[in-house]
């Protein structure tokens, strides 16, 4: 939303007039309140970390759920506080490695230092650590490494949170669908990862060609990365509960 109307400030989405009265991010948050108000009765917040499996907690929600409305996010935006919660979230190297591998920064360095700043200062991470080191009603938190291989964790905190229990073909269909070979291999035909499918949100290179295994950060840091990655990460890693592993890659 906010890159649309940064790109296409004339497109008549909003009222010009507007924009010298309200400095411009406060027009983008009037317009995302607007917009989800009258969805709320109906919706659930799904707020993750990028890159800690949130597309496929996405589409089991919603076919677990047809009913709802799963809004899903990066940001912890407060007027979606009120709103039932999942959370994902995954190692955080593993989760800096999957973004480093998209990133079009000139080099990997500069990358990792962007992207681990931007970690620390991310609200949902934030969240996530809160969540995490505490019980909360209403919310499902989902780790990433519970649910790689199995997919029935995800719908048994579905149905522990919600209550709702799919069937037994909607699962079988949604793990025939959604299973990692074939999420790969529907990402490799978008093209690259500027390109997805509105519905299910898989985007091109979606999948690496790691295959979202966890662990695998240790394959991908060199041992300098890895030091960088400690500088910065250590806290937050620990606080999740994970440890950092050394580098296994071979130069």
């Amino acid at each position: 939303m906010a890159g649309f109307l940064m790109a296409y400030p004339d497109s008549g989405f909003i009222d010009n007039t507007l924009v010298p009265k309200l400095k411009f991010h406060r027009l983008l948050r009037l317009i995302e309140e607007r917009y989800y108000s009258a969805r709320f009765h109906r919706s659930i917040l799904l707020l993750s970390p990028p890159r800690t499996g949130s597309t496929i907690v996405f589409n089991a929600l919603r076919c677990a759920m047809p009913g709802k409305s799963i809004l899903k996010t990066h940001e912890n935006h407060d007027f979606l506080r009120q709103l039932p919660l999942v959370l994902t979230y995954r190692h955080p190297c593993d989760a800096l490695a999957s973004a480093v591998r998209l990133s079009k920064m000139p080099s990997r360095e500069e990358a990792i230092l962007e992207l681990c700043r931007y970690m620390l200062r991310s609200d949902a991470w934030r969240s996530v650590q809160h969540k995490v080191s505490s019980a909360s009603k209403n919310c499902g938190v989902l780790r990433y490494e519970d649910f790689y291989a199995d997919f029935g964790h995800i719908f048994s905190t579905i149905e522990h949170v919600f209550g709702v229990r799919p069937s037994k073909s909607v699962v079988d269909t949604f793990n025939k669908t959604f299973n990692v070979m074939n999420v790969y291999e529907i990402s490799q035909q978008r093209g690259s990862f500027e390109f997805y499918n509105s519905s299910d949100q898989i985007h091109g290179q979606h999948v690496s060609v790691d295959m979202g295994r966890p662990n695998s950060y240790r394959n991908f840091f060199d041992a300098s990365e890895m030091e960088i990655v400690k500088n910065f990460l250590t806290p937050l890693i620990g606080g999740l509960g994970y440890i950092i592993e050394d580098s296994t890659k071979v130069d």
